[in-house]
């Protein structure tokens, strides 16, 4: 109940933030960091469960997809570098139709016509790579693929000696299964991690922030350093930090409003010193005075 209690303090509670240049800087960032495991937990499962499942799907279709559509006929030699094959070039691997129904639904994504195409007798250029309409052109000395960002070459330099079949590659789609299968256990930690990570970034968005709390305390009276400054900024993230959370599952982005936030609870927490005098002053208890 600590947690919840200063996460309702940080909120509202110009008491609190009164009090708050007394303690140490290690109990604000105690509280930093869990708030942020209680937001990163809860958003963690909502995107596994939004993602994970259909990526597990997506994951066993393609290696059983990938093994289906490999030639029975297909026999590639790498040797020193250099690629050469059994069958009339250019060989067309067609993109598996299975690829095709999965990415229906995305309109981001547009699969070529050819997933591989293998010519080891024609120089590479664009404008016959996008003649074949291909995902990937093996050449004789490397392969060449494209994505959002353009066009990649990879040399076949470096790649030990090797004979690619159906055979071997079945074996190989075989040993790496146990790999396939470990992969959306470790897209849910490496989402928890990331989501810390974004948290922490906010702490390097408080350093600009603590000037203008800085500015609102001397606005209201108040003396205080940079350090303090900082560490009421700290708390005074909480509801920036809750809607910083919303917008990673919800389309609810408005710019500028976390900091917006951030200094609106710190305008409202922090009272002006003649207020804190005259609470003061109204909290005086007078002592009866001694019987005689």
């Amino acid at each position: 109940m600590t947690i919840l209690n200063n996460i309702k303090q940080s909120i509202l509670s110009p008491k609190f933030y009164q009090e708050l240049p007394q303690k140490p800087f290690s109990f604000s960032i105690k509280y930093f960091y869990s708030l942020v495991l209680i937001l990163a937990f809860i958003l963690t499962i909502i995107i596994s469960i939004n993602f994970v499942p259909g990526l597990s799907l997506l994951l066993k279709n393609l290696s059983t997809t990938a093994v289906k559509s490999f030639p029975d006929n297909l026999v590639v030699t790498i040797k020193t570098g250099k690629v050469t094959t059994n069958v009339l070039e250019p060989f067309f691997v067609e993109t598996p139709k299975d690829f095709k129904v999965e990415n229906q639904e995305n309109k981001n994504v547009s699969l070529p016509e050819n997933f591989l195409i293998i010519d080891t007798r024609t120089n590479f250029s664009i404008d016959k790579f996008k003649e074949y309409k291909t995902l990937f052109w093996l050449t004789s000395d490397s392969i060449v693929g494209r994505d959002n960002q353009g066009m990649k070459i990879i040399s076949l330099e470096k790649i030990p000696d090797m004979v690619v079949d159906k055979p071997a590659f079945v074996s190989f789609v075989d040993k790496i299964r146990p790999l396939i299968k470990m992969i959306p256990s470790l897209m849910v930690v490496g989402i928890f991690i990331f989501l810390i990570a974004g948290f922490s970034f906010k702490l390097i968005h408080l350093i600009l922030l603590a000037l203008l709390i800085w500015l609102i305390a001397k606005i209201k009276g108040l003396v205080i350093n940079y350090k303090q400054s900082y560490q009421i900024g700290i708390h005074a993230m909480t509801l920036g930090l809750i809607y910083y959370a919303l917008t990673l599952v919800l389309p609810i982005r408005v710019l500028f409003l976390f900091s917006f936030l951030v200094l609106i609870v710190v305008w409202l927490n922090l009272l002006p010193q003649k207020k804190l005098e005259e609470i003061a002053k109204n909290l005086t208890v007078e002592l009866p005075s001694n019987p005689q």
